[in-house]
C-alpha cells in the first residue's frame, strides 16, 4: 500500500487500495473472531470486528 509520511504520521495516498486492504483485514478479523486493539475508539481499546454483508461494527470486549 502506498503511504505518504508527514511529521511521523502516515496517510493513505491510494484510497482505493487502502479501502480494499482494510476490508480484507476486517473480514479476516471477523471470520477468525480475533481480538483487536485500537487507540482511538469510544470505549475500551480492545474488541472485535463483526461484519454483516458490507457493514462492519466494532464491539468492545467485556472484562470481568
Amino acid at each position: 500500500m502506498a503511504m505518504t509520511i508527514m511529521g511521523g504520521f502516515a496517510f493513505d495516498s491510494v484510497p482505493a487500495k487502502a479501502a480494499t486492504s482494510r476490508r480484507r483485514i476486517f473480514d479476516m478479523d471477523s471470520k477468525d473472531k480475533m481480538l483487536v486493539a485500537g487507540s482511538h475508539v469510544y470505549s475500551q481499546g480492545f474488541g472485535r470486528i463483526l461484519t454483516d454483508g458490507w457493514a462492519c461494527r466494532y464491539i468492545p470486549a467485556t472484562w470481568m
